[in-house]
């Protein structure tokens, strides 16, 4: 995907896999420190497709079927906690990123639960 700045910060944090947010056009990526290689990887892609998502959603890229679905869903998306866990994974953000991420896990092989 060919997605316009990302710049990624490596943190700390007990359970923390990735996060991602758009900061007037950069693309900020968080990975956890302590995750293993093909962990790493995963959710790098995974964080990926939401700079591609946002792309889509702002017109910088050309239209994708799922762009409205998007959009509502940036508008209410919901954080992960323990008691949003289905409403999380199922929201269209959410939904699509884990499918890209199983999806390119697998053409690179990755030994990754989420794959």
């Amino acid at each position: 995907m060919d997605v316009s700045e990302i710049r990624v910060r490596i943190v700390n944090g007990q359970g923390a896999y990735g996060s991602y947010r758009n900061d007037h056009g950069v693309h900020r990526l968080e990975i956890g420190k302590n995750l293993a290689r093909d962990e790493t990887l995963a959710t790098i892609v995974h964080e990926i497709r939401h700079a591609y998502q946002a792309e889509v959603v702002e017109g910088i890229k050309p239209n994708h079927p799922d762009a409205d679905d998007w959009d509502r869903n940036d508008q209410r998306y919901i954080d992960y906690s323990e008691h949003t866990v289905l409403s999380y994974f199922t929201q269209p953000l959410e939904a699509d990123a884990y499918g890209f991420e199983r999806a390119v896990g697998k053409t690179l092989g990755l030994d990754w639960p989420d794959l």
